[in-house]
Formats: C-alpha cells, structure tokens, sequence
C-alpha cells in the first residue's frame, strides 16, 4: 500500500481485480450465495449514458473501463471480524481454484 507523506489512510474500499472478464459476476453471484455481499466496481462517468456526448480524455489505455470490467469490491466494513475476513478469504479462494 502506497502511503501520502501527509495523513493515514484509512483502507475503507477494498477490490480485486480479475483477468477473467467473465469471472467478476461469476464470483459475485457465488459469493452471494454465502451472504457475502459484492459489487462490480463503480462504472466510470464517461460510460455513462447521460455522458456519453462529453468529451473524455485518457492515456493509451482506458484504465477506468479495465477497473470496471474486471474490479470487484469486497467486503472491508472496519467492524470485520477476523473471522469475517477469513471466511470472504476463503470463498474466495474456493472460487478461484474451481474456474
């Protein structure tokens, strides 16, 4: 974790990013099924339909959309038990050596 000179950080978005563009909804529907709660991450303004007549300016690649189409946010409420932690860990793992 990249730290400012100035200030702490305080972690309260935690996400993970799959090559897979097809496995971030695949996981999320399964880890729902554990009443573990997920969510795809935020879909960029310039994706947006009310935006999509605005100029929008990135580099080489659009990262934003990368993000989107593989990012998934996971649980990282600051009350997470170890336990908690350990189990979305875990399911995660399952997953993943199951695709």
């Amino acid at each position: 974790m990249t730290k400012v000179a100035k200030g702490n950080p305080n972690c309260w978005l935690t996400v993970m990013s799959m090559e897979n563009k097809s496995l971030p909804l695949q996981l999320i529907e399964y880890l729902d099924t554990l009443n573990i709660e997920t969510r795809m991450v935020w879909k960029p303004m310039h994706l947006q339909p009310i935006f999509k007549e605005c100029q929008y300016y990135s580099l080489d690649k659009d990262i934003s959309k990368g993000l989107f189409e593989h990012g998934i946010c996971l649980p990282s409420a600051s009350v997470m038990t170890d336990e908690q932690q350990d189990l979305v860990i875990d399911s995660i793992r399952r997953f993943l050596m199951n695709h």
